[in-house]
């Protein structure tokens, strides 16, 4: 048998699977990327077919069969499990079909996308910024890293160098980059060739395994789960200075340090302080933005900031987040009042305590804002510019249409002529993004980007506590939590596998059923699924939160994510034999020095799917909340 390439004793390979229509040119594409020459006249992939990169061992590119064939009809192709692919590269030559969206829709959320758009003779002469700006336009749905024209014929031309150099780069893959360093010999797994070079025959979680011995040796008494971690090291689910700690956490203390060391770094976007001052001229409704902005819609909820016609606020008081009180949004007084001369303002608000400022302006844009985005700027803090009260202007505007005019009144235009008059004012910020919002229709208008706005020009050291605090549910900030929730996988499965192999004191032996359904049902607070959210979200559109679960057609609502986590492994799939016993599935559960990789891939398993289930639910919720109502 041949010696296995560097990377099988290194890391796990990065699988990348290539699909598309039938005659996409995409078995073509991979020829080439497998180090084969271009043949126009080769045959269609009928079958699976792996090939390895040929400029990067440590890539394995998948050729699925084209779907869309009599053979291979869409329905068909989409029944397989694309979770046990690290990416994909889909290939298209034209405008999106409806079999593209089926296949797109069906592919893991959570997985790496790039797109490979096929130029065509009758492309060639066309402008090339048009065709690509038309893809964009195509996959604007869709979460996907980069997309390249490529023309399989002329390797050298369009984005053909971009897409080689990406992938020997390693796709964006930390584990598959060529600066990756090796991993020490006392770490690498030491698998057989034939069991690395089918990597398609189980999913990505389950490269972190048990170490491999020699001629039935025993594995060292020393090695444990973190030993298998190195395989876990990827841009999906670890940090790499969190692993980095970790690892030497073990090193130098054990499991037990390690496992402690874990549930820390757990916690840590808790004791994050940051603070977002809220400014602007009085009676701009800044208090009335500060509720919106937390999820608050009564009165009666904890934190509601006081709104009143006159201007309250006297010193600036701060709000926080109710799932982060060390996030605070602060009430800052209006300037331009007697107290709050422009003069003495920055000072008399403790200018420096901020770490960001959003500046809400009402009807129309004031000398006072201008100063304020002026002087921001000036000390070296960042500012987001809110147009606040848009759904007044847009119905004072209908009303004056109604009067004078008997043309087709239209809200966008009214939208348009706002965002432009602001814009103006804030011409010498360079593009100075203006968010129109309205206070009390925050599912509506320019809220969710604003909501990704806050979090991207936070401090980056600040942007998880941020991300986790944030209770709008847009796709934007869906995606940054599910980016952010990934991170914590490995964190929650390494505590998960050890604890019942090691003694750590105040902690039970049952640590690793109790951590999992403890973090999944984080999950469901983190995207506004638990029955307090969905009852307020039912409130909004006027019915009970029952009908609210049905009407959305939420899945993970029905879960119980307490007590025994036998009955949820086996909703969720985890485990496809129903038969299997409690004491089975105990015993895969509890670990060892010497099984402990297996509990973790267990843990992982479990945690990837509830991740990815409770995020699709809140893309329900968000399309719910956000359909026109009569």
């Amino acid at each position: 048998m041949a010696e296995a390439p560097d990377w099988h004793q290194d890391v796990p390979p990065v699988t990348l699977a290539v699909l598309g229509r039938v005659s996409v040119g995409k078995t073509t594409l991979v020829r080439l990327l497998s180090g084969g020459e271009f043949d126009p006249a080769i045959a269609p992939t009928r079958e699976l077919t792996v090939e390895q990169y040929s400029r990067n061992s440590k890539i394995v590119i998948c050729d699925l069969p084209g779907y869309g064939s009599v053979s291979q009809p869409v329905e068909m192709f989409i029944e397989q499990d694309f979770t046990i692919y690290d990416g994909f590269i889909f290939v298209c030559r034209d405008k999106l079909d409806d079999d593209d969206h089926q296949v797109l829709k069906n592919l893991p959320r959570s997985k790496r996308l790039n797109v490979v758009r096929c130029v065509s003779d009758s492309d060639s002469d066309k402008d090339l910024d048009s065709l690509l700006g038309a893809t964009f336009e195509d996959f604007a749905l869709y979460r996907k890293d980069q997309i390249f024209l490529v023309d399989s014929r002329h390797q050298d031309l369009y984005g053909f160098p971009q897409l080689v150099s990406h992938l020997d780069n390693g796709a964006n893959f930390k584990r598959a980059s060529p600066r990756q360093k090796g991993v020490p010999n006392q770490y690498r797994q030491r698998a057989t060739l034939t069991e690395q070079a089918m990597p398609l025959t189980r999913s990505n979680s389950d490269s972190f395994r048990v170490v491999g011995t020699k001629n039935g040796e025993e594995p060292p008494a020393n090695q444990s789960a973190l030993t298998l971690c190195e395989g876990s090291n990827n841009d999906v689910t670890a940090d790499d200075d969190d692993f980095t700690d970790i690892k030497s956490s073990f090193e130098s203390g054990g499991a037990k340090y390690a496992v402690e060391q874990s549930q820390l770094r757990l916690g840590r976007w808790k004791s994050a302080m940051v603070n977002i001052g809220i400014t602007g001229n009085s009676g701009v409704g800044k208090s009335s933005f500060i509720n919106a902005v937390r999820g608050l819609v009564s009165p009666d909820e904890q934190g509601w900031a006081k709104v009143n016609v006159v201007e309250e606020t006297k010193i600036p008081t701060p709000y926080e987040y109710p799932m982060s009180p060390n996030v605070k949004l602060w009430d800052m007084p209006g300037i331009g009042t007697k107290n709050f001369t422009r003069e003495n303002y920055l000072e008399k608000v403790n200018f420096d305590k901020y770490d960001i400022f959003i500046i809400v302006c009402a009807v129309r844009f004031t000398g006072n804002d201008l100063w304020l985005a002026r002087d921001i700027c000036s000390r070296g803090k960042k500012f987001i510019f809110v147009r606040a009260k848009v759904g007044q202007d847009i119905e004072n505007e209908r009303k004056v249409y109604t009067q004078i005019s008997r043309l087709n009144f239209r809200e966008d235009i009214v939208l348009k002529k706002i965002r432009a008059d602001c814009q103006k004012n804030l011409a010498e910020f360079g593009k100075c993004r203006v968010f129109l919002i309205d206070n009390f229709e925050p599912h509506s208008f320019d809220f969710g980007e604003l909501a990704m706005e806050i979090i991207n020009i936070t401090p980056s050291e600040k942007q998880e506590a941020v991300t986790m605090s944030m209770p709008t549910m847009t796709e934007g900030v869906i995606q940054q939590k599910v980016r952010e929730l990934q991170k914590r996988i490995w964190l929650t499965a390494i505590p998960a596998a050890l604890a019942d192999a090691v003694s750590i004191p105040n902690i039970s032996a049952s640590l690793n059923e109790k951590c999992l359904l403890k973090e999944a049902e984080f999950y469901r607070e983190q995207f506004g699924l638990t029955d307090e959210a969905l009852a307020k979200n039912a409130v909004k559109i006027g019915v009970t939160k029952e009908n609210f679960v049905q009407m959305a057609k939420l899945r993970t609502t029905a879960f119980k994510y307490t007590g025994n986590i036998v009955p949820l492994l086996k909703t969720l799939g985890i485990f496809k034999k129903v038969s299997m016993s409690k004491a089975s599935i105990v015993l895969w559960l509890t670990t060892t020095l010497v099984n402990c990789g297996v509990s973790y891939t267990l843990a992982v398993s479990f945690l990837r799917k509830v991740l990815e289930m409770t995020a699709e639910d809140a893309r329900r919720v968000n399309n719910e909340m956000t359909k026109p109502r009569r």
